[in-house]
This record gives structure tokens, sequence and C-alpha cells, in this order.
């Protein structure tokens, strides 16, 4: 029926609504068959509607609003609640403030309080439990005494008893915890079956499977989603760190970062960016900073790259330990290589291919494309061994030396294109320090260059050695060299192929690609095969302590005949004295001028001599192949005389006035005997005379 209590302050409408109602407070509306039906005292303010709401209100408490079937079914001493749905809220004890709106919402309240329970059987075992808030269908649906916690999203949190302050927004969200307090989860299905503390899920399904493992973070769609034991984890990013199930301390930031990580990954590896390490699956103690940094490494231990791709691209096979590769596409390609490869700058190593043991490449496209067995190659600089793709146990330090070519082992280069062009030959052994020392070196070995330009132009020249700023610069295919100071060595292109000379000091010159030459001193010029000059034409004085030594062993001579012109030949010689013409001597041989007041200075001083002309022809008229005469053997080359030689001739000289003279001496002896012979007969004849007889 219909009722209206005193004063028109209780409303009742149904059958047997407030049917045993004792001192009811005024103000309570019920609606419904047997709303209210047993109010023992109290009640102020509650409202009750639907079939069963507040059926049994016990208690000193009041301001209760039921409404749905056996809404607050059976309350003892409750007060402020708000139950809206069949069964919600259904049983409680002495606690109040709480609100439930759905189907067997918080159907057990219990004596907890604050409790907000919104959906079908949401906070459905809530006994005693306080300040909980679950919003979704079967949000929270097993916690008793847990308080504290958030629940939003179906089945969020479904198995939580007794945990406390968590947070799981999304559906399924924290879905198997019971005990584990602290966590929180924001996605679908994030931590799904955790019990582990002190765990972080943000993102669709992110730390899905997680049980025991604590300490973790994952923010991401599925980051971490296979994650079962492994503790201490940083996963912010799209599936990072998806496959790893006990893999502890690592970071993973950056879509798919650490994404196929295997349950053999140890842990402590670090990935910042997009696919970073992605393919790591399984190493310890690895950094990874950079899009596709690491992208294809599988079995990296010790291992850093930092840079878009470093390290990124290819499938490498093996355990590679202790490499490092940092710089955009830094060892992007990489395969096969061995430990301790270090890969600095933008596309340092970028496709190396195999092993490169103990490779160091530091500077943009350094080593570039190696791509061969060798290893042990260093290289420093900008595009340093871009191009060389095999070889071992080379250094490379200085913008781009060593940039061009195919191979080569034990080569040195030092300074700015220093060996650059190394062409598709083989060099090995060769040693290059100072710019554009040995830049063309293409097919050449154990040569050493040392200065700005030194063997510029060095082609297939072996085992030379130049020192000194341009030295030896036109060399192509010259062997065994040496060559120190400024500018020293080969004269024009035509003086590419000397062999086996030696020109030392600032400009000293071998010319004519000659063999066997030495040049010493400061513009001091050789251009004949076994020649040897000291010093310029400016030069006044040669000499120390002691005298020139010729070797003049007899075990080392043949054909040994006394056939020397003497007097004959030294009555030939012209005795003169001169002046050097150095501008005729620079015309005829086309070397580099010495210092003009040098050469002024010799000019004028009057020197002693013969011509070597006029020697020669002496020589020739005496029927003497004379070997003081330095004969030119080109058209460039000058005549020289050797002085010291003609010691030979005068003491031949000497030797037959020697012979001349004894001769005289015997005839004059002679002749004495004669006179004194005919003095006795002379005086015979005048005694005989005197006396008469």
């Amino acid at each position: 029926g219909i009722g209206l209590g005193p004063s028109n302050k209780i409303i009742a409408i149904g059958d047997s609504v407030l049917f045993t109602a004792a001192s009811p407070h005024p103000g309570i509306i019920a609606i419904g068959n047997k709303a209210m039906f047993s109010v023992y005292s109290w009640a102020a303010g509650c409202i009750a509607i639907g079939d069963g709401a507040l059926y049994t209100h016990d208690g000193t408490s009041g301001d209760n609003i039921a409404i749905g079937e056996a809404a607050m079914y059976e309350q003892v001493g409750n007060a402020d609640n708000v139950a809206i749905g069949p069964h919600a809220m259904q049983l409680g004890v002495g606690g109040g403030s709480n609100t439930a709106v759905g189907s067997y919402a918080m159907y057990n309240q219990g004596t907890g309080g604050g409790n907000v329970a919104v959906g079908a059987r949401a906070l459905q075992s809530n006994g005693a439990a306080f300040y909980n808030v679950g919003v979704g269908w079967q949000a929270m649906l097993d916690n008793t005494s847990g308080s504290h916690n958030v629940a939003v999203g179906n089945n969020s949190m479904l198995g939580n008893t007794t945990g406390n302050a968590n947070i799981a927004i999304g559906s399924f969200a924290l879905r198997t915890n019971t005990t584990t307090g602290g966590l929180l989860a924001i996605g679908d299905s994030v931590l799904y079956s955790t019990t582990g503390l002190g765990n972080i899920g943000i993102g669709n399904q992110a730390l899905r499977r997680t049980t025991t493992g604590i300490g973790n973070l994952a923010i991401g769609l599925k980051a971490g989603y296979y994650n079962t034991v492994g503790n201490e984890n940083t996963v912010v990013g799209s599936e990072a760190l998806l496959n790893a199930s006990n893999s502890s301390n690592n970071v993973a930031v950056g879509t798919r970062a650490l994404q196929k990580a295997t349950t053999f990954v140890t842990g402590d590896n670090v990935a910042l960016g997009w696919e970073a390490m992605r393919g790591q699956l399984q190493g310890k103690g690895n950094i990874a900073i950079g899009a596709r940094a690491a992208l294809a490494q599988r079995l990296m231990t010790g291992t850093i790259a930092i840079g878009r791709d470093a390290m990124g691209r290819q499938l490498a096979v093996g355990n590679a330990r202790e490499i490092i590769a940092i710089g955009d596409s830094a060892l992007a390609n990489c395969s096969n290589i061995s430990d301790g490869v270090i890969a600095i700058g933008s596309k340092a190593l970028a496709k190396v291919d195999y092993n490169a043991a103990a490779t160091v490449a530091v500077g943009y496209m350094a080593l570039h494309s190696f791509d061969g067995a060798g290893g042990g190659n260093t290289a420093v600089g900008y595009k340093t061994m871009t191009e060389i793709f095999d070889g071992s146990e080379n250094t490379a330090i200085g913008e781009q030396s060593m940039e061009f070519g195919s191979a080569g082992d034990y080569n040195t280069a030092v300074g700015a294109y220093s060996m650059q062009n190394m062409g598709s030959g083989f060099s090995a052994c060769n040693v290059a320090v100072g710019a554009m020392a040995l830049w063309n070196n293409r097919d050449a070995v154990h040569n050493v260059g040392i200065g700005w330009e030194a063997m510029y132009e060095n082609n297939s020249g072996n085992f030379n050695v130049a020192v000194g700023d341009s030295v030896a610069f036109t060399n192509t295919s010259g062997n065994g060299n040496v060559t120190i100071g400024a500018a020293a060595g080969f004269v024009t292109h035509d003086d590419s192929a000397n062999q086996y000379t030696v020109s030392a000091g600032y400009v000293a010159q071998v010319s004519g690609n000659v063999t066997n030459a030495i040049a010493i001193g400061a513009y001091s010029a050789v251009n004949a095969n076994n020649t040897a000059r000291i010093g310029s034409p400016a030069m006044v004085s040669i000499g120390g302590w002691q005298d020139w030594t010729n070797i003049s062993d007899a075990r080392v001579k043949r054909n040994i005949i006394e056939n020397v012109p003497g007097i004959e030949f030294i009555k030939r010689l012209r005795p003169v004295t001169y002046n050097i013409d150095i501008d005729a001597y620079y015309k005829l041989t086309g070397f580099k001028q010495a210092n003009a007041e040098d050469i002024v200075s010799k000019e004028q001083m009057l020197q002693a001599g013969f011509i070597a002309q006029e020697v020669d022809a002496a020589a020739k008229a005496s029927g003497f192949d004379f070997s003081g005469v330095d004969r030119p053997q080109n058209d460039k080359n000058l005549y020289g005389l050797r002085y010291a030689q003609f010691v030979v001739p005068m003491v031949k000289a000497m030797q037959e006035q020697q012979t001349q003279l004894e001769q005289q001496q015997q005839l004059i002896s002679n002749q004495q005997k004669q006179i004194e012979e005919l003095q006795k007969q002379n005086a015979e004849i005048l005694r005989l005379l005197k006396e008469g007889k």
C-alpha cells in the first residue's frame, strides 16, 4: 500500500514496505516490495527504492540511499552510503560513506568505508577495505581488505584481495595481483599477472606477464610484455623489451627498443631510441642510444652504440664484446666482426663485413667501406681509410688520409691527405707523415715519406726514404732512394724513376732517372749514374782533418798494366786560371739556382786548373784512357776532372824524367871517365916530350 507517516515526513510505497519499522525517523522514503522491510531504529534520511532495498536496517545510522533490487539488503550500523543497482552493497556491517553503482557492486560491503564502486560486481567482495575506487565490470572483484586502491576498467585489479595503494586503469590491469601494494598499471591488461613489488605499467598490455618481477617501470603498448621475473627494468615505448622474461636492470626507451631480447638476456643493457637494440637476443652491459642503434645485433656484451643506425642494420653472427660505435650509421652494416672494434663518427666503419679485430675508426666515414678479413686498423680523421676494403694493421691519422684504395697492410699515414690515393694495387709497410705525404702511393711497399707532400707522386716506387717539405715530390717508380731536406730529390717529372740515389740538403737535386747517384748539401745536384756531388756551385771549401782515401788493395785489382803515359801526356796539358760562369752552369744542367749572393761570390773567385775537354784531348792524343776525366753521360751532364788522378801520370812523368836523369848521369859519368883517361894520356905525352924521348 501507500502510507504517509506523521507530519507527512515518511513515504512508504509497496508491499510490506517498512513492515516491522520500530520508531523510524522522519524523512524516510521506501518504495518497492519489502523496501526497508525491517527498520529497528533511526534510519533518518534513508531512501530505499526497489524490491528488498535496504531490507534490514538495524542501527543508529542514516542517510543511506539504496536503489535497485536488494540494494543494501542487509545493513547494520552503516551511514552515508549510496548503492544503485541490483544487489549493490547488499551486505554491510558498520561501514559508511561508500558509493556503489552497478549490479552486485560492493556486494559484500562489510565494515569498509569511503569506497567507490561503479560497474557490475565492482568491489563485489569488499569487506573491511577502505578508500578504494573501482570503476568497471568486476573491477577489484575479489578485494576484501585492500585499501587506498584505484581500479578503472573491466576486470581491473580483479584478483586483488589485500594489496594496498595500487592504481590500475584499463581493462584487466593488475588482473591477478592479490596482495602486493604500491603498483601502478595504466592500460589494457597492464601488469595482468604480477605479484611483484614496486612495478609500474602504463600502456595497453605493458608488463602483461610479469609475475614476481619487482621494481619494473614500463610505459607504452606491450612494453615489457613477456617479462615474468625480471627486476628493476625501465621500459618506455611501444613493444620495448617485449620478449625478455627474466632479464633485469635494463633500460629500454623507444618504440621496439630491445624488442627481441629473450630469456637469455642477462641484463644491465641500456637502449634509448626507436628500435634501439631491437634484435639483441642475449648479452650484458650494452648501451645503444639513437634510432635503430644496434638494431640487428644479437649477441653483444659490453658494447656501446650511440647514434642513428649506429651498429644498426645488418644481422651479426657471433658473440661481439666490447665494441664501441658512436655516430650516425657508425658500424651500420657490421656483421661477423671481432671483439674490441671502435667506430666513432658518422658512418665510421659503416660497411664492415668481416672480422676487423682490434680496429679503431674515429671520424666521419673513417674506414667506411672496410669489407675484408683484416684487423688491427686504426683510422682517425675525416674520411680516413674511407674506401679501403681489405687490409691489416694500418694506421691513418688526419683528414682523408689513406682515403682511397683496395687493400694494404702495415701502412702508417699521419697528416691530412697522407697516402690518400692508394689506388687498386696493394701497398704495404709504408710510412707517410705530413700533409699529402705519399699522396699517390698506389702499389708500393716499404717507403718512408716525412714532410708536407713528401714523395707526393710516388706510384710504384719501393724502399724509398724521403724526409722534408715536398721532398722527392715527382718520384713515381724509383726504388731505394734516400732524400732528405726541403724540396730535395727529384727535379721534374722526367726524374720520376731514379734508382738507389741519395740527396740530402735543401733543394738537393738528383735528375735524369739515374742510378746510384749522391747529392749532399743545399742546392747540390747530380744528373749522372754512379756519381756523387757535395755542395752547390756556391761552395768555396770542402775539407776535413784527413785526406780522402781510395780503396787500392791489390787483392781487388786485375788486368794490372804499366801503360800510363807520363811526360808525353803532361807536356800536352795547359794550366790556366779562370772564373766560373754559374749562369752557364744552370742553363746547361737545368738545376734549380742557389742563392744569388753566393753565386756572385763564387763567380768572382779566381781559380787555377785545367780545361776538362783539353785534358781529354791530351789523353786521347797520348793514347791514354785517363780516369781523371769525368766525361758527360748525357747532354745535361758536365765535364769534370778528378785532380787527384793527375798524380798518376805526374808520377810517371817524374819517373820518366828520373830515368832520363839517371841515363844522363851515367853518360856524364862515362864521359868523365873518358876525360880522365884522356887527361892521363895527355899528361904522359907531355912528360915524354919534356924528357925528349
